[in-house]
């Protein structure tokens, strides 16, 4: 039987990727199965503009604008479509990505479109950013013959933007070891000049909360450090705000690091810290979780699909740097709850979201199609 073939349209892709591109990556490698062809964005002219390995080809088309990535993709998507016959077209997210995903399906109505959303901005960020192109925006959901979101936050979504489906939510996955870590060290030992380090990989973004982190610092004992590792562009005005208000001597920014290097950079942590005022899911907090981070996040988007207060972390209230410093203080002064949130979370990642579960259900949801 000949091998399968699906067209996938993403934005980002390796060597630059996030949580958002892990995913698909890694479902594209449990899916020997099918051959994918991922149309991406050319982010920097030196990136070759082709690769292919195994089951993978990757076209990066429209350097140096996101919008040339639009126009650029669509006609690279038709050129492969002359060459080959696609059994499924796949949008990662709803945005540059779904634009292309939209003419492809227009011009190719029999080819069926699965869009998946793992959209980490706010509902209203989202829709003014596409302002009068709404309609348009809209008529993607309507077309897609499938959803597959990372959360109810995000099935609930799209539903309302229009898919008259009913979604289906697999949740991104995560590499969990095979034995339970520990943060090192445990509560218990620490002493009154011991560094406690709170430790996030989120990017330097308003949506992120980090600047809720940084106003917390100020309350809370100076023993207590903020560490992160990536970019963005709230990254000046974090540490001007650090400055102002006299942490500055508290609070690290790393510079970005590859996904293996920042999985082992979060060991170093005694605490997962996002305080977020938007997030689709949030693969950060899995990653922590499945080391054995205790994590604090707030009720929103797709994060109480994961984090049950008391149980597999600690929620803070959204904006409320006071909330946090407690949510900092009731993990810090409790051995028993610190310990028994950061097993729990470890059961919760083993049992629901490794990757070999999320694979399995990503591979039935592909022979739907």
């Amino acid at each position: 039987m000949p091998q399968k073939r699906a067209i996938v349209f993403s934005l980002a892709w390796a060597p630059f990727e996030s949580g958002g591109e892990i995913a698909p990556r890694k479902i594209i490698e449990m899916n020997a199965d099918i051959h994918f062809d991922v149309v991406t964005h050319k982010f920097d002219a030196s990136w070759p503009s082709f690769e292919t390995k195994n089951n993978l080809s990757i076209y990066r088309v429209g350097w140096p604008t996101k919008y040339g990535y639009i126009a650029g993709g669509f006609v690279k998507a038709v050129q492969l479509s002359l060459k080959h016959k696609y059994d499924f077209s796949w949008s990662i997210m709803a945005g540059y990505s779904g634009c292309i995903a939209l003419w492809y399906k227009i011009f190719f109505s029999k080819t069926p479109l699965l869009l998946t959303l793992q959209e980490g901005d706010s509902k209203e960020h989202i829709l003014n950013r596409v302002r009068f192109l709404r309609p348009f925006f809209r008529l993607l959901f309507k077309k897609a013959d499938a959803v597959q979101a990372i959360s109810n936050f995000l099935a609930n979504w799209g539903k309302e933007m229009g898919f008259t489906g009913t979604p289906v939510v697999i949740p991104n996955g995560v590499d969990v070891p095979a034995t339970l870590g520990a943060p090192s060290p445990a509560p218990r030992t620490w002493g009154s000049e011991r560094q406690v380090i709170l430790i996030s990989n989120s990017r330097l973004e308003k949506k992120n909360g980090l600047d809720i982190v940084i106003r917390a610092l100020k309350l809370l004992p100076e023993k207590f450090v903020f560490k992160n590792a990536h970019q963005g562009s709230e990254r000046e005005n974090l540490l001007t705000l650090a400055k102002e208000i006299g942490v500055a001597d508290r609070v690290t920014l790393d510079p970005v690091m590859p996904h293996e290097a920042a999985v082992e950079y979060l060991k170093q942590g005694d605490i997962f810290v996002r305080p977020s005022r938007s997030e689709g899911l949030g693969a950060s907090f899995l990653e922590a979780m499945a080391l054995g981070l205790p994590i604090i996040g707030t009720p929103v988007g797709g994060i109480p699909d994961f984090l049950k207060d008391g149980e597999t972390g600690v929620f803070c209230e959204p904006e409320n740097s006071e909330s946090f410093a407690r949510a900092v203080m009731r993990l810090t002064e409790n051995p028993i709850l610190y310990d028994a949130v950061r097993k729990n979370a470890y059961a919760l990642m083993k049992e629901k979201f490794s990757w070999s579960s999320v694979g399995e259900r990503m591979s039935k949801l592909f022979k739907t199609l």
